[in-house]
């Protein structure tokens, strides 16, 4: 599986929410590069700690959402562009293993 390190940092009471190695509401985590903010919301648990769950969380309009440092809305757009990269990298490397075994699908 290829994954992505990312840095993330949460604020205001979210930070009750956070492991206990998040210094200020941040830590580096390594997920799939087809992660979702939803998948994201769920690994570290931020629906349950509200009391509810990851879709309703992603639909409070209160949340401000920063990737490297930025602002950002579309979040799953940017982690799908990451996925498809990914998938471009992977597919040369798949054909090769598959030809190697004699899988021609």
């Amino acid at each position: 599986m290829i994954t992505k390190e990312v840095t993330i940092q949460v604020l205001s009471i979210l930070r009750k929410c956070m492991p206990p190695e998040a210094r200020d509401g941040r830590m580096q985590l390594s997920l799939p590069c087809a992660a979702t903010l939803g998948d994201l919301i769920s690994h570290l648990e931020l629906d349950q700690c509200l009391g509810t769950t990851a879709g309703e969380f992603l639909q409070r309009s209160g949340w401000q959402i920063l990737v490297n440092g930025r602002p950002q809305r579309e979040i799953d757009r940017i982690l799908e562009a990451g996925a498809e990269r990914a998938r471009e990298v992977a597919a040369p490397v798949l054909a090769d293993a598959k030809r190697l075994v004699g899988f021609w699908g």
